[in-house]
């Protein structure tokens, strides 16, 4: 329809013809087809550059923050087939303006700190190159680094650009906003890092160049910057090259994305990291130039997605910390050998102590120059340092000596027994002998001297009870999930023995609906309580899953130790199938072991570290969260499939969110006041299961040593931590190491000195108030070697761990007892319980909590779990079994009748348990009866067979363990397989031969071949017997006890493995 014009100006009070939509608008412009004319651009500047230079000095500025004048940085940008294209008014939009760059090879030079040029250096042709004075930071990626870009880049021609930015500047005047959007997309870059000092690096001294201050002019209001940041980096890479360090790292990352918002003058800025395929190298190879990864570097981590956000804050707004950083990532591979994990460990040491920085060549002459000036003195001023310095060692030692004197006191010593009490008679004592672990250290904390004195001059004062009150035993369960209360109540017990409620009113109880608010969500396992302070700095890691692949031999260097893998009696049946199948990454070294591997994987790992104020009473917070963990045995010689993971069964279930690994740590200050701190540490592990293979076991006790830097022959760091931690070999005294006590420095050797206790309390009040006023003076931060006190450790609750043990070989390296024991000894389901602990006298130092724990275990071991752990010995766990059900057929009655009254649930119980567990013993002592007849028959059939033996044709076929049976059904069928195959696999053998012997000998030959055949074909019905009977009673156990597969399942190898 067409509508006159004359229409607009009707005097018409309909409203459905002047109203309109965005459709309607948008249908009257394509009808009338009339398209927005595209206005010209204003200015547009193009330029190429086949070869150019570009040279920017930077300001140089101190620690103040001045500037300094003499001294400037510098940086070099050279570009070779660039582009350079600028658009002002774009399409006739005057708050419209574009800026590209392009350039298909260019190479970053940066020097941090130059002394300024008088005159202006001159430019030429000739000048191209590396410049002198300068680094090289980021340039073209060399061939060796192996990436999906590599000959894509920076050849000219059809290739892809190095390096492309896009700038789009839009001035919005009516918000009066300039907003800046900028795109940075570089390919096939490698970045030299090097670590400078305050200001002189590179990337600092660009921004700083790059930072326009806009002038303010009267009468003009400077319109508000909004940056968005966006950078791509594809095919990049950063070598880092220690200088005190004999190693290079490279991180390779196909893909990397850099994404910010920043406003001018705003409170917040977000800065997002994502990185996809990145991988880290190593090398020990410090000669060459080039980098070679498929040559000279070894693949020890990689990485799928990490995810990275940092938000930070100027402080001013309490809700959020000042910086907030969190990361998240899908998976972490880590591939190592001893050697290579060694170097990485050094490595991540090297870099967060700023290696760089440290001169040694400084050091050295300052060292020999003060050495120098000492021996130029004269006699008597070196015979006064060295009573002074005696009189430092004397007040240092005495105060150790104090300290340990009060500790001994209060605290009770990790091997006094729980019933135990202090001696009472005796009195305070001060003893003025060095400590021979640590006979130089001291007490330096004025705050810590003066807590001793108090504690010292307190008579009688222990802290002994708390200690002893907080060990709690373990409450017993009931086989119907209900938990029984020891002293219930004020600990008053009943007179029949049992547990009873208290009742504190005589009024009816009163119960109120929706009393506890429900749940809006899922918790936040990472958050700290409502109650807590909003912290100050914040690290979280989201969740992240781990594995670390811990390899035999040696990634560096030759292939050499090739030898000693008969230590541990591999098999080289798979390896070579399973070689091929990795990717150069994953092969490492030459002389890697493949055939050697133990996995170590994560699930689900959540961490968080939070900072708070100085002035609130909580100083910091850590939580580590670990959903599951499991060491996987992947080792050619042995048939284990889990070496530890998390043990469940019908009595003890998995619980659907619980953490296997849940560590809590509270750093506190007891005087906000003063730097000192004090830690509460709660650990939460849930039960384990063990499947130790001998060769297992010791492929992990040298791989960590190997890591901790000692030999195999010498003695290991944890073995010396378990020497430490007996109270038999710590409380001997040393007779060789044992320094003369303190307050004989300096004097004859022969004279004896004698100290009146007067004299002790006034040097000792000297002493404190010398040491008082030298802190007053000094900084209040705390020292960061001083080991961290931890006030209260809870490890709760009880942790069962099942242990099943395999032998293989006598090692008499270990000793003539140890190795028969190990060689010799078969565990099969021992039970072993970490009991919970609840200290709160206090322990200084990781190593003191290590060998508190240690000690209390192993002495609750040795007491009370030694039966528990024998009854796994051979065929034992089923006599055990079967005595257990015997007990259980005549006390659970009893224990019934004596709980509730009755009897005949009682008597369902006992006769249950007693069915299953005299079935369960059977079956697994005929099953052992079994397995032993066929071993015995496989023997006799490789005595007398001519041909392949029964076992190595078994293993051809089956080179893993067959598959457990669900149930007896089951069994039956794998049984009736077995028979089946053994008698064609025997008649298709005597087939063979005859037809083999008749085309060599003729009828003759054959006849003989039938012959020779008879003594093994008569022994295969007794191995064909054995096996499907042992099918046959595992399928009965597995219907009978769903676990026990679940278990084989677990621990056992399989095909696919």
């Amino acid at each position: 329809m067409c509508k006159s014009g004359l229409a607009e100006d009707s005097d018409s009070d309909s409203d459905e013809d002047n109203m309109y939509t965005i459709h309607d608008k948008k249908r009257h412009k394509r009808k009338t087809g009339h398209p927005r004319q595209r206005l010209q651009s204003k200015i547009g500047v193009s330029v190429s550059i086949t070869r150019g230079r570009l040279t920017a000095g930077a300001s140089l500025k101190d620690e103040s923050g001045a500037v300094r004048k003499d001294k400037h940085g510098e940086f070099i940008v050279d570009i070779e087939d660039g582009t350079l294209l600028s658009v002002t008014s774009y399409e006739g939009n005057p708050d419209l303006r574009y800026l590209c760059i392009q350039s298909n090879r260019a190479t970053l030079y940066h020097t941090g700190c130059k002394d300024i040029p008088s005159t202006q250096p001159s430019m030429d042709r000739n000048t191209f190159g590396h410049p002198a004075d300068t680094e090289p930071t980021i340039y073209q990626s060399e061939p060796g680094v192996v990436t999906k870009l590599n000959g894509q880049v920076g050849k000219r021609g059809e290739c892809l650009d190095m390096v492309s930015v896009a700038v789009k500047v839009n001035l919005d005047t009516m918000k009066n906003v300039k907003e800046f959007l900028v795109a940075v997309g570089i390919r096939g870059a490698t970045l030299q890092h090097r670590i400078a000092l305050a200001g002189q690096g590179w990337f600092p001294q660009v921004l700083d160049f790059l930072d326009v201050t806009d002038y303010p002019v009267l009468g003009y209001n400077t319109p508000t910057v909004v940056t968005e940041l966006h950078v791509h980096l594809w095919g990049c890479a950063v070598d880092y090259r220690p200088l005190n360090l004999r190693c290079r790292a490279l991180l390779a990352v196909e893909a990397f994305s850099i994404s910010s918002n920043i406003i001018a003058n705003s409170p917040t800025s977000l800065l997002r990291f994502i990185i996809d395929d990145g991988a880290l190298y190593l090398s020990d190879n410090c000669n060459t130039t080039l980098v070679d990864l498929k040559k000279n570097y070894v693949c020890v981590m990689d990485v799928g997605m990490l995810d990275l956000s940092m938000r930070t804050s100027d402080g001013k707004d309490k809700r959020y910390p000042k910086r907030d950083l969190r990361v998240s990532n899908n998976i972490l591979h880590i591939r190592t050998c001893s050697d290579s994990c060694r170097v990485l460990q050094q490595l991540i040491t090297y870099l967060a102590n700023d290696g760089d920085l440290v001169c040694k060549v400084e050091k050295s002459t300052s060292q020999q120059t003060l050495v120098e000036s000492e021996e130029e003195g004269s006699a008597d001023d070196a015979q006064s340092n060295s009573d002074l310095s005696d009189i430092s060692e004397v007040n240092t030692l005495m105060e150790e000596a104090m300290q340990e004197s009060a500790t001994s006191k209060n605290a009770k010593p990790p091997g006094t027994e729980p019933g135990s009490k202090p001696d009472q008679t005796s009195g305070d004592q001060v003893f003025f002998v060095a400590d021979d672990d640590n006979p130089t250290g001291g007490c330096t904390d004025p705050e810590q001297l003066r807590q001793i004195t108090a504690d010292m001059t307190e008579s009688g004062a222990s802290v002994t009870s708390s200690a002893a009150s907080g060990e709690e035993g373990s409450s017993d369960e009931d086989d119907e999930g209900f938990c029984i209360i020891d002293d219930p109540g004020l600990g008053i017990v009943p007179r029949d023995g049992e547990p009873t409620v208290q009742t504190y009113t005589d009024q009816p109880i009163r119960i109120k609906d929706n009393h506890f608010a429900r749940p809006l969500g899922k918790a936040d396992q990472l958050k700290a309580p409502d109650h807590f302070p909003q912290a100050l700095y914040r690290y979280t890691l989201r969740e992240m899953s781990l594995v670390w692949h811990m390899y035999g031999g040696k990634d560096f260097g030759e292939a050499v130790g090739k030898t000693k893998k008969s230590t541990f009696n591999l098999k080289k049946n798979s390896s070579n199938s399973q070689t091929s199948k990795l990717v150069w990454q994953a092969r490492g070294g030459q002389g890697r072991d493949l055939d050697m591997l133990m996995e170590l994987q994560m699930n689900k790992v959540r961490i968080q570290y939070e900072i708070f104020p100085e002035n609130t009473t909580q100083a910091s917070r850590q939580i580590v969260i670990i959903n599951d963990i499991e060491v996987r045995d992947r080792l050619a010689s042995s048939e284990i499939n889990k070496f530890l993971y998390q043990y469940n069964s019908e009595s003890m279930p998995k619980q659907t969110h619980a953490n296997m690994v849940v560590i809590k740590a509270l750093h506190v200050r007891p005087d906000p006041k003063l730097p000192s701190q004090e830690c509460t540490l709660k650990v939460s592990v849930q039960p384990l299961r063990l499947n130790v293979d001998q060769n297992a076991l010791f492929f992990l006790q040298r791989f960590f040593i190997e890591l901790s830097g000692s030999t195999i022959n010498e003695p290991s760091s944890s073995q010396a931590a378990a020497a430490s931690s007996s109270p038999e070999l710590s409380s001997s005294p040393a007779k060789a190491s044992t320094p003369p006590p303190v307050m004989t420095v300096g004097q004859p050797s022969t004279e004896t000195l004698h100290i009146e206790p007067q004299e002790v309390l006034i040097m000792f009040d000297e002493l404190r108030e010398t040491v008082e006023g030298e802190t007053a003076s000094k900084d209040n931060a705390p020292s960061p070697s001083t080991p961290i006190f931890f006030k209260n450790f809870l490890f709760s609750p009880d942790v069962p761990i099942r242990l099943d043990y395999h032998g293989k070989m006598v090692d008499m390296g270990h000793g003539t007892v140890a190795g028969l024991l190990v060689g010799l000894a078969q565990l099969n389901s021992s039970e072993l319980r970490l009991r919970r602990l609840n200290y709160k006298a206090g322990l200084l130092g990781y190593d003191k909590l290590v060998s508190y724990a240690l000690s209390e275990w192993s002495g609750d071991i040795k007491r009370n779990q030694l039966p528990s752990i024998l009854g796994g010995v051979g065929p034992m766990h089923s006599l055990v079994q079967l005595g257990q059900g015997i007990k259980d057929l005549f006390w659970l009655p009893i224990e019934q009748y004596q709980r509730d009254g009755r009897i005949v649930r009682g008597l369902q119980r006992g006769a249950s348990s007693f069915t299953t567990s005299t079935t369960m013993a059977a079956l697994e002592l005929t099953n052992r009866l079994v397995q032993s007849v066929q071993y015995a028959a496989e023997l006799a059939y490789d005595m007398v067979s001519p041909v392949q033996s029964a076992r190595a044709r078994s293993q051809s076929h089956r080179t893993r363990r067959t598959p457990q049976p669900a149930d007896i059904r089951e069994g039956v069928a794998n049984a009736v397989e077995v028979v089946r195959e053994g008698l064609s696999d025997t008649a298709q053998t005597i087939v063979r031969v005859a037809s083999e012997e008749h085309e060599q000998k003729g009828v003759t030959g054959a006849v003989g071949g039938v012959l020779r055949q008879i003594p093994p074909t008569l022994v295969q019905p007794f191995i064909l017997a054995s096996e499907a009977t042992s099918n046959v009673l595992g399928g009965m156990r597995n219907q009978l006890v769903p676990d026990a597969r679940r278990e084989e399942h677990e621990k056992w190898k399989s095909q696919d493995d």
